[in-house]
């Protein structure tokens, strides 16, 4: 009984307490309620503002992320930029001694086409011997030079891994041969005979013929490659440019004018990339053990056609770049495409799209 009536107590004081609020709110001002409301308001709008600045400043963290991603790779490029800049140098100097060797020759050869009449002076004639023998040293530097330049080439590629470690390994292949026709020349020593010569020169040739061969295709893929390299950096140049045109609408900026020409951009780039992909479709299908010379001929052809409305699209849209940097002016939106667009969206002069279907 004793606990009722205690239980009966509690809720009394529980109802009271509860009844408080509304009794002391009837006691304030009504502009004292006003400021309170007020206050409450000033209190979310000042929440919300947290949340947005939050949220912004995540934004922000992200992009930053992504530059020190770019700035990474930016470093490992340049380090790959360095050694391709000395390979071109070792050709360069290697090209220069050639030209002198092959001047030296022709001198030999002129004394040696006027000796050939007397057998005495012709006895003599070593010199003839050592002079060739150094010409076909210097040639084997320049096609060595010239190789590992390639190989440079590959290595600062978008190429895969895999794509690039084949291209190396036929290279690489090549290199051998040459370095194996010049240790016979060295072999032979200064004194080497007349059969000996010839033999290093059949080597040499025959080295040079299959190196041609893999010259030319590691240029196609290298070539290829480039195509690949532009269209991916207009995919982020327009990915880029669609988070500024988000911010933008954020703000309640009209970004009507600028989303009908990224519209167009975007287009652009996909019908690049499509093309792009065909080619490089078409062309690996040549390549399919069992096909007739007919057959992967005709699917060569079709590849290069594919390539070089790949290559338009690609001026179309760098044309239409123009017209996106005018929008973007005209909505005085520069800072921030300054917060999205870094030195490394640029192109490079050896990524211009050239009117041959080529890239230079």
């Amino acid at each position: 009984m004793e606990i009722k009536k205690m239980f009966g107590v509690l809720v009394a004081a529980l109802f009271v307490l509860s009844l408080l609020p509304f009794a002391l709110a009837e006691d304030l001002p009504a502009n004292d309620v006003k400021d309170k409301v007020s206050e409450v308001k000033d209190k979310k709008e000042k929440i919300n503002d947290f949340k947005e600045a939050i949220k912004e400043q995540s934004g922000k963290v992200e992009t930053a992320k992504d530059h020190v991603e770019e700035a990474k790779k930016a470093l490992k490029e340049v380090k790959d930029r360095e050694e391709y800049t000395k390979a071109k140098g070792i050709l360069i100097e290697a090209r220069q001694n050639l030209v002198e060797k092959k001047d030296q020759l022709l001198e030999v050869r002129k004394e040696f086409n006027e000796c050939k009449q007397n057998k005495e002076c012709l006895m003599e004639h070593a010199p003839y011997r050592i002079v060739v023998r150094e010409n076909l040293l210097r040639m084997a530097d320049v096609v060595l030079a010239h190789l590992e330049q390639m190989k440079q080439r590959v290595e600062l590629s978008t190429m895969t891994a895999e794509e690039k470690a084949q291209l190396k390994t036929g290279l690489e292949e090549r290199m051998t041969k040459i370095r194996e026709a010049k240790d016979l020349i060295l072999n032979a020593g200064a004194d080497a005979t007349k059969e000996e010569i010839n033999n290093a020169i059949k080597l040499i040739r025959e080295a040079w013929k299959d190196t041609q061969k893999t010259l030319s295709q590691t240029k196609e893929k290298l070539n290829e490659a480039s195509l690949g390299n532009v269209v991916e950096k207009l995919e982020k140049l327009e990915s880029k440019f669609a988070r500024v045109e988000q911010r933008l609408k954020e703000k309640g900026v009209n970004t009507a004018p600028l989303s009908e020409v990224l519209g167009e951009f975007k287009a652009k780039i996909a019908e690049a990339r499509k093309e792009y992909e065909t080619a490089r479709q078409k062309f690996a299908d040549s390549k399919i053990a069992g096909k007739t010379v007919e057959e992967s001929r005709a699917l060569v052809k079709e590849s290069q056609e594919h390539k070089k409305t790949a290559f338009k699209a690609v001026r179309d849209a760098r044309e239409m770049l123009k017209q996106v940097v005018q929008q973007l002016r005209n909505l005085n939106a520069v800072k921030e495409v300054e917060k999205e667009i870094e030195v490394g969206d640029e192109f490079s002069a050896s990524e211009n799209p050239q009117g041959n279907g080529t890239l230079q």
